[in-house]
């Protein structure tokens, strides 16, 4: 409920706010007619009718026309997302100006004598605009292969070296589709790891129209496993087709659940949790770390994937030694990336809480507007070290 009201509510006051400084800083001093705004509000709702429209999505959505159509209405949000990051900066700037001079800086009517001046004001704002709206939206379709090795001093010698595919945060939909998906697979297969995992969100839309979207991940190179958890998204589009979905694809469904693997006389123990606002859809997916932990063997390493980095602290104390996270996609982009990390205790990379150690993915895909600026997308290849912590995990990306 607080979403469907803070959604909308956020949206209007966005589109007020630009509408008026739009009419203040290009309308009303090159001497346009007041009803010129009208043309932005109806492009805005345009905007706002593709974020939408999705929800009603078909198999009619994928084909090359509507999937053009799609990237277009994406396109306008990331243009709308950056106007407004342009406007606020430049906004700003003139209070800073004003409180420097302590004089008022108003908007006028152009002058010829100030026409020069002006207009090259408009073209210097127009080009930072769309040059790092550009930038955002060519970085986001941009797949990285990140290579992150996390050091653990608890990890058996004989799981030294142990690879973990992990892919989290997909948003797979009219957008990112089965090409690039299979990119993703691609570049991880080359890297031969030992298991996948999915840590959550690896969709927006049903499960009925993405099934063949999907077939990537049922032909990866997992000889020791494939896991999968809920992300919130995934109870968004009714989560049981999912569950049953991934584990047509060859996935073990981690519901408060766990699995063994095992190396020699060694056992390593992978659990997994369900999203922690799972059990507002169905009642069976409460997070209970007990039933996640429980398990008659004894294990020597015991690594929780939870979509969200923050349940950390509970598996700390519960005795995992390595959590797998992503939800919070690092902010996805400049300047949003910033506002997360004052929000988000864990938002990206590797944190340690008593002896267990944390790992944020960024994000495979992108959610909402197609951007990517300043935090590039990870398709994750870990590998499990013997060593003291480590201040040295961030991670290296490759093309």
């Amino acid at each position: 409920m607080f979403f469907k009201i803070f959604v909308p509510t956020l949206f209007l006051v966005i589109w007020f706010y630009l509408r008026h400084r739009i009419l203040r800083l290009f309308i009303l001093p090159w001497g346009l007619p007041k009803w010129s705004i009208y043309f932005f509000d109806l492009f805005l709702i345009g905007t706002g009718f593709f974020r939408y429209l999705y929800r009603d999505q078909d198999a009619s959505y994928y084909t090359t026309s509507a999937k053009s159509l799609f990237y277009v209405g994406y396109l306008a949000m990331a243009w709308v997302a950056y106007l407004l990051i342009t406007v606020v900066v430049y906004d700003l700037f003139r209070l800073f100006k004003r409180k420097i001079k302590k004089q008022p800086v108003e908007e006028v009517k152009i002058e010829r004598r100030d026409f020069l001046k002006k207009g090259l004001s408009l073209v210097g704002f127009g080009a930072i605009q769309m040059t790092s709206t550009a930038a955002a939206v060519s970085s986001s379709m941009k797949i990285n292969l990140k290579k992150q090795t996390l050091f653990h001093p608890n990890l058996p010698e004989i799981w030294d070296g142990y690879r973990i595919a992990q892919v989290s945060d997909l948003h797979l939909g009219p957008i990112i589709d089965r090409k690039y998906l299979q990119e993703v697979c691609d570049k991880l297969n080359q890297n031969d790891p030992h298991i996948y995992v999915l840590t959550g969100d690896m969709i927006d839309g049903k499960a009925d129209v993405l099934r063949e979207q999907l077939e990537p991940f049922r032909h990866v190179n997992a000889p020791e496993g494939k896991f999968f958890i809920t992300g919130n998204h995934e109870y968004y589009w009714n989560v049981q087709e999912w569950v049953n979905l991934f584990s047509d694809l060859g996935y073990q469904h981690l519901l408060n659940s766990n699995a063994i693997l095992s190396r020699e006389n060694s056992k390593l123990l992978i659990s997994g949790i369900p999203d922690v606002g799972g059990h507002r859809y169905h009642q069976d997916h409460k997070v209970d770390f007990k039933k996640a932990f429980q398990n008659e063997i004894a294990t020597d390493f015991k690594i929780l994937l939870s979509h969200r980095p923050e349940t950390c602290e509970l598996a700390a104390q519960q005795g995992f030694n390595l959590q797998l996270s992503g939800h919070t996609h690092g902010g996805q982009s400049i300047p949003f990336n910033w506002i997360v990390a004052m929000v988000q205790k864990y938002f990206k990379g590797t944190y340690t809480v008593d002896d267990l150690l944390l790992y944020v993915s960024t994000g495979t895909g992108f959610w909402g507007p197609p951007i990517r600026l300043g935090v590039p997308n990870e398709a994750t290849l870990i590998t499990l070290k013997k060593g003291p912590f480590s201040a040295n995990t961030s991670g290296t990306f490759h093309s």
